[in-house]
This record gives C-alpha cells, sequence and structure tokens, in this order.
C-alpha cells in the first residue's frame, strides 16, 4: 500500500516567522526564503519561465500579493519584502482535519464511501471498515487523504504495518488565481 503525503507550501511573513522562532527555545532550521530573488526560488520549486512570468505580471500590475499564512497579511515582492516557507497537511489547509480525533468521524466516512466506493482497496470484496493507510500509530492522521475501505481480513491483516510513502508539493498558494481558461493550465 502507498500514502500520498500531499501538502501544501504556503508563504509566512518576516513577523509569523520570528514569533515562531522566539516562542521556541531550541533553534529551529530555517525554512526556504523568498525576497529579492524569488524568480530563483520559484525556479528551483521547479515552476517554468512562464509561470514565473505570470507572478511577475501580477505583482507589478498590482492585482495579486501572497499573502501570509500566519497572519493573512499580503507580502509585497514587488518592493522586495522577503517570505519563508513552510508545509500545511492538505486538510488542514482546507480546513477539513480532524487529526485529534480518536475515531473517525462520520461525516469523513461517508465523504470516503460516496468517493471511493465501498469495496476493499486490497481485495475488490465488500468493504466493512474505514481504515488509516498510514497507521495512527505510525504518525497517520485522521483525514480524507488517509483513509480508505477494507473488508475485515484485509484491515487484520494490514494492521500497522509499515507502507510506502510519496510526498507531493503543492505550489498554488505561491503563484495568483489564473485570470482565464488559457491560465487554467500553470495553477
Amino acid at each position: 500500500m502507498t500514502y500520498i503525503d500531499i501538502r501544501v507550501l504556503v508563504p509566512i511573513c518576516d513577523a509569523c516567522t520570528h514569533f515562531e522562532y522566539r516562542r521556541y527555545e531550541e533553534p529551529r532550521p530555517l525554512p526556504n526564503v523568498f525576497g529579492g530573488f524569488w524568480r530563483d526560488a520559484y525556479r528551483a520549486l521547479g515552476m517554468s519561465r512562464k509561470q514565473i512570468s505570470y507572478v511577475a505580471r501580477a505583482l507589478k500590475d498590482g492585482h495579486w500579493l501572497p499573502r501570509c499564512w500566519g497572519c493573512g497579511s499580503k507580502i509585497d515582492l514587488a518592493h522586495e519584502e522577503s517570505f519563508y516557507t513552510q508545509h500545511a497537511a492538505f486538510s488542514e489547509f482546507f480546513g477539513v482535519d480532524a487529526s485529534n480525533s480518536k475515531r473517525i468521524p462520520k461525516w469523513m466516512k461517508k465523504i470516503v464511501r460516496d468517493t471511493l466506493g465501498s469495496t476493499c482497496a486490497a481485495c475488490g470484496q465488500k468493504a466493512r471498515t474505514i481504515d488509516h493507510i498510514l497507521a495512527r500509530a505510525k504518525g497517520g492522521r485522521t483525514e480524507v487523504i488517509n483513509l480508505q475501505p477494507l473488508c475485515d481480513q484485509c484491515n487484520q491483516q494490514k494492521a500497522d504495518k509499515d507502507v510506502d510513502t510519496v510526498t507531493i508539493t503543492l505550489t498554488f498558494p505561491l503563484r495568483p488565481p489564473p485570470s482565464g481558461e488559457s491560465d487554467l493550465f500553470i495553477w
């Protein structure tokens, strides 16, 4: 089985970053910084020249500025402000996080069944349980993207075994939303 860890790369302003570091007494490694050389940093993320030009135009025209994930303030890259980045869990970013739950909420089970059906993800039989792909005992969160329908037998066989993990990082908060249909492919 494979767990797909979807993360969203979000901008954090200088003030929020420094506040976070002061909160912890031990030094933490610095995240990526996007300042006067933001184009190079965007290129390092794998964005194409066309995508970077689109961001530069939106900044120049004043139609868009990235917003800090922490406080919501606008970060003005056109005036050489810098920002840091951090990874937010997909479910946290979209506000559907229930990672503190001991049980899977009914609404989450319904989403999993509506999306994936009621057949076992492992063997194709009728699934009676909803399972954490990455087990809670291994750090798995109770979130829709970490759940799958399993039959009782497959659920018992899987238990808390290790699974392969693939991490995908989404960068759309670092770019303006598309302005037209022709721009949809870059978002």
